[in-house]
């Protein structure tokens, strides 16, 4: 298999993948483990994708565009299939689509104001650390609900969300003041 090909399966696979994490969570809400392999399987296949790329040399505008939407998709199924089984708040859906939206937007004002900008996107450290808890948010909702009580599961997840918010609000403030600057 062209590595190429190879890269692309990975992320593709993340769509597939995100399905099944929405449909296990949704119709055997009691099997954690089943949710928490899943959700290893996507964060591999992300941290991966993007790795082979470029040590192969494959890296396209494309493939970028795809990881992202990949990216969204998953963030999108897993908070929508928790947030139904009332483990996470609705609030946080919203703020992961207005970071994943601002991400975008001012990653393409960024590369129309550089020249030397190569990629699709601009990535930033706190932005970077933003998406790693959104990811994460699936996962330690998920364990929060399994390991603690509920009502300290509860308090915790909030404090999560409240963490996650508050970083990617900074990240955002960041981003955008870069691009008035």
């Amino acid at each position: 298999m062209k590595p190429l090909v190879f890269v692309n399966s990975l992320t593709l696979s993340r769509i597939f993948l995100s399905v099944l994490f929405y449909w296990t969570v949704s119709y055997f809400p009691e099997q954690f483990v089943y949710h928490i392999l899943i959700f290893a399987i996507i964060f591999l296949t992300d941290f991966f994708d993007g790795r082979l790329a470029r040590q192969y040399n494959v890296e396209t505008r494309a493939g970028a565009v795809f990881d992202v939407v990949a990216d969204l998709f998953f963030v999108t199924c897993s908070f929508a299939v928790l947030i139904r089984n009332n483990i996470l708040p609705f609030w946080i859906l919203i703020v992961a689509i207005v970071k994943f939206a601002e991400f975008w937007v001012s990653s393409m004002v960024s590369a129309k104001k550089s020249k030397t900008v190569a990629g699709v996107f601009i990535f930033d450290g706190l932005g970077k650390a933003a998406a790693l808890l959104l990811y994460a948010l699936s996962a330690v909702g998920i364990m929060a609900y399994v390991l603690l009580p509920v009502n300290a599961a509860a308090v915790l997840v909030l404090f999560y969300c409240g963490l996650v918010t508050l970083m990617a609000a900074v990240s955002s403030v960041n981003r955008v003041y870069l691009c008035i600057k």
